[in-house]
C-alpha cells in the first residue's frame, strides 16, 4: 500500500493527530492481525503514531482519560443500514460531525471545545443518538460507553491506520460517500476538526433514568445561564479549595488528581476554571459536576437552589 504522507511530515502530522485522537496519555492499546486490541500498559508516544500512520502497527485509542475526561464522542455502526442512519446526526442536527468507513460500516466523530467529564460526554452521545436516529433502525454503539473506569475504558480504534484484519485504511468521506479529497487532505482537516462549543454540549444531554431525548427549554437554559453568569467562580471555589490570587484569577492545587505543583486555575474575566494536567475545564456547573461526581441535571439543580438561600440570605440582610 502507498505511503499516504511523506516521510518528513509524519512527525509534525503525528503529534497534530496525537493532540486530537489520543486522550490517555499513560497506556494505549495495539490492535492484533484478528482485529482485536491488547493493552500496552505504555504511554502512546509521537514515534508510535508515526509507525500507525505508515502502517506498521495499529492503534487504538482509550476513550477515557486517566481523569475520566473525553475530547469526543464516536458512534459506531457495524452494518450499512445502521451506518446511514448515524450519518444523519450531523445534518439533523446541524453540528459539526466526521463521517469515517469501517470494515463493516463507519464511524461518526464529534469532538468538544474542551476535555469534558466522561458522564456528560456519554450523556451528550447518548441525546444526539435518541434525538436524531430512529432506534429500531439503526444498532449504533456510542462511545465513550462508561461515565467513568476503573481500567482503561473503551477503545477507537485511531484513524489513518491499516486495520489489521481488513488489510485496508478506511477514509473520512462527506455526506454523498465520496473521501474528503486525498488522504493528505484528509489528515489535513482532523488534524484541526470543527469542534462543538461546551454550552451545546450542555444543551443536549440525555439521562439514564429519562432516556428520552432533551433539549432544555428556554426557562431552562435561562437557569444555567444565570448559574454561569452569577456564581462568581473565584468566590465559589475558593469556598472549597485554597487559590493564591494571581493578575487574571487564582491557582492552587486540583482537586481532581493528585496534584502537588498547582495546575488548577481560575480566570476572573471569563469565569471559568481549568487544569493544565488535563483533568478539564469549564464553567461551574462543569466544576459541581466533577466536585460532586453527578449528572449536569443534578448539578443544575444543586446550584439553583444554593443560589436561591444566597439570595435568600442577602435579602434578610
Amino acid at each position: 500500500m502507498k505511503e499516504i504522507i511523506a516521510e518528513k511530515e509524519i512527525e509534525k502530522i503525528a503529534s497534530d493527530l496525537s493532540i486530537i485522537f489520543i486522550n490517555r496519555r499513560d497506556n494505549h492499546a495495539m490492535q492484533l492481525d484478528n482485529g482485536k486490541y491488547v493493552s500496552t500498559n505504555k504511554p502512546p508516544t509521537i514515534e508510535l503514531m508515526g509507525k500507525h500512520l505508515k502502517g506498521e502497527i495499529t492503534l487504538g485509542s482509550y476513550i477515557l482519560s486517566e481523569q475520566n475526561n473525553a475530547k469526543f464522542c464516536v458512534f459506531d455502526a457495524d452494518d450499512e443500514v445502521s451506518f446511514a442512519r448515524i450519518q444523519e446526526i450531523g445534518l439533523s442536527s446541524g453540528l459539526p460531525t466526521y463521517i469515517e468507513r469501517s470494515r463493516r460500516g463507519g464511524h461518526v466523530w464529534m469532538f468538544y471545545e474542551q476535555s469534558i467529564s466522561g458522564y456528560m460526554a456519554k450523556s451528550f452521545g447518548k441525546g444526539m443518538l435518541d434525538g436524531f436516529v430512529d432506534p429500531s433502525s439503526a444498532k449504533v454503539e456510542v462511545f465513550p460507553k462508561q461515565g467513568s473506569s476503573q481500567g482503561p475504558g473503551s477503545i477507537i480504534r485511531v484513524p489513518f491506520g491499516i486495520h489489521r484484519k481488513s488489510g485496508e485504511r478506511y477514509p473520512f468521506i462527506d455526506h454523498t460517500g465520496k473521501p474528503l479529497g486525498t488522504w493528505q487532505q484528509q489528515v489535513a482537516i482532523l488534524s484541526s476538526p470543527e469542534k462543538i462549543p461546551l454550552d451545546v454540549v450542555e444543551k443536549y444531554q440525555s439521562h439514564d433514568e429519562n432516556p428520552s431525548f432533551v433539549v432544555f427549554d428556554s426557562e431552562s437554559e435561562l437557569t444555567w445561564e444565570q448559574i454561569k453568569k452569577n456564581i462568581d467562580m473565584m468566590n465559589f471555589v475558593g469556598s472549597l479549595i485554597d487559590l493564591r490570587p494571581t493578575r487574571t484569577g487564582g491557582v492552587g492545587l486540583c482537586p481532581f488528581h493528585d496534584d502537588d505543583h498547582p495546575s488548577f486555575g481560575v480566570n476572573n474575566e471569563g469565569n471559568y476554571w481549568h487544569c493544565f494536567a488535563g483533568c478539564g475545564g469549564g464553567s461551574v456547573i462543569d466544576f459541581w459536576m466533577l466536585w460532586r461526581d453527578c449528572d449536569f441535571k443534578t448539578a443544575l439543580s444543586e446550584l439553583e437552589d444554593m443560589m436561591s438561600i444566597d439570595n435568600h440570605q442577602n435579602a434578610k440582610e
